[in-house]
């Protein structure tokens, strides 16, 4: 780095260094995550998504260069690289903390009365609950799908007996891997086909 200037310009350079090397890592951050988004839209691995975005966002961090030139760096482009590796530690861990962590299970207690099982020919078991129709029985059931993980709740929404009275089987079930549905052991088995 060169000696920093105690002069008028000197000092506007570094502020405006300091603006540009921030505005940089603002553009690097949302370059990453629009590649992310992008990726997305074509494959939904999760690794590919993460390091295309990765990728892109150090990339990205060379805008940084103008900003370190002003800022008195001799060579830009290696505090630029330098810059790049730093973010791309920074956002990985996050990502890693964040993203890739599993989601806390707690045991799920004896089902309650009602819950049956589906045993499915792949090797899961996906829990559910019946109500049948008490009005005039329209063929087509109503299904209420569950969620996601995380969700509360347990048996036929409230809006459940409307609509076994008006004449229609309702079911609610548990997703695999969520409530009482059961978990695979290998988690690269939940794919868009399964």
């Amino acid at each position: 780095m060169n000696g920093t200037s105690s002069t008028p310009t000197g000092t506007i350079h570094r502020l405006g260094g300091g603006l540009l090397l921030l505005l940089a890592l603002v553009a690097s951050v949302a370059a990453g995550l629009a590649a992310f988004a992008g990726t997305a839209a074509v494959s939904a691995a999760i690794p590919v998504l993460a390091t295309v975005g990765l990728i892109v966002l150090a990339a990205a961090t060379l805008l940084a260069q103008p900003g370190l030139r002003l800022l008195g760096f001799r060579q830009p482009w290696r505090a630029g690289l330098g810059v790049a590796a730093l973010l791309f530690i920074v956002v990985s861990g996050l990502t890693l903390m964040t993203i890739f962590r599993p989601i806390p299970t707690t045991p799920a207690g004896a089902a309650p009365a009602g819950v049956k099982f589906w045993d499915l020919a792949m090797g899961s078991r996906v829990a559910y609950v019946e109500a049948p129709a008490t009005g005039d029985r329209e063929e087509t059931p109503i299904v209420f799908l569950h969620g996601g993980p995380g969700t509360a709740g347990e048996g036929i929404p409230a809006i459940g007996k409307t609509l076994t009275g008006d004449g229609f089987d309702v079911y609610a079930y548990h997703q695999l891997g969520a409530g009482r549905s059961t978990r695979l052991d290998d988690v690269t088995g939940y794919t868009v086909a399964r």
